[in-house]
């Protein structure tokens, strides 16, 4: 009985597929006009907090719980607030002292679940800062390097051939960034893990490809 409905589901599953395929979570965009980089972008320099997966959450520093420090962690569309290209520490420290115009934390979404918008707000500039590194020399081997996280982090650029059209050639630089900017992002998730701090005394252990990291990908999607 068990092994009839498992083939049925399967049955089911092989012929809702090819529907599904055509429903694409995320839409694939052309470029149709293209713009200029903007040269030497400083890096993205720290990343926003995030991640927690719950609500009004309590703090702790190197194991103390910080008294009357809470964090909401529910947005809304309405609560989100404005992007700023974060290319400084103290553009992290804003966001932690809630003076900062973004508002970071989890959102629901009907496609994808909860989302740390911080993720998305961290990849979207990561692209956008790897794109401008990557468009102007695309083709050319070289060398892109982060600041350190439990080793050297750096982007290895190889030599090829790249299109010969301008809209070819700045489509193929913003698919790269995003894509790289995707794979720093999970290569952030494995040192949380392996228990890199972003700031000293407070674990990240907990939030190893949270629940709400999942979908950073969208970032790349924005940043694009």
């Amino acid at each position: 009985m068990r092994k009839a409905f498992w083939l049925l589901f399967a049955l089911a599953l092989a012929l809702a597929l090819p529907a599904l395929a055509q429903d694409p979570v995320l839409p694939a965009v052309t470029a149709i006009h293209t713009a200029p980089t903007l040269g030497e972008l400083p890096p993205p320099e720290s990343l926003r907090p995030c991640c927690a997966f719950g609500y009004d959450l309590h703090v702790r520093a190197a194991g103390i719980p910080i008294p009357m420090y809470q964090i909401g962690n529910v947005l809304t569309l309405g609560t989100l607030g404005k992007h700023h290209y974060n290319d400084s520490a103290f553009g992290a420290v804003k966001n932690l002292l809630g003076l900062s115009e973004e508002q970071n934390g989890l959102i629901y979404t009907r496609r994808g679940g909860f989302i740390d918008i911080a993720h998305v707000r961290d990849t979207a500039d990561n692209t956008f800062y790897l794109f401008n590194r990557i468009a102007p020399t695309l083709g050319q081997a070289g060398r892109i390097f982060y600041s350190e996280e439990l080793g050297v982090r750096r982007v290895q650029l190889n030599a090829f051939t790249p299109p010969a059209g301008v809209r070819q050639r700045y489509q193929l630089a913003a698919w790269l960034a995003g894509h790289l900017a995707f794979e720093i992002a999970q290569w952030h998730e494995i040192a949380q893990w392996y228990g890199f701090q972003s700031v000293p005394g407070f674990s990240e252990e907990f939030r190893f490809f949270a629940r709400g990291s999942l979908l950073q990908f969208t970032g790349r999607e924005a940043g694009d």
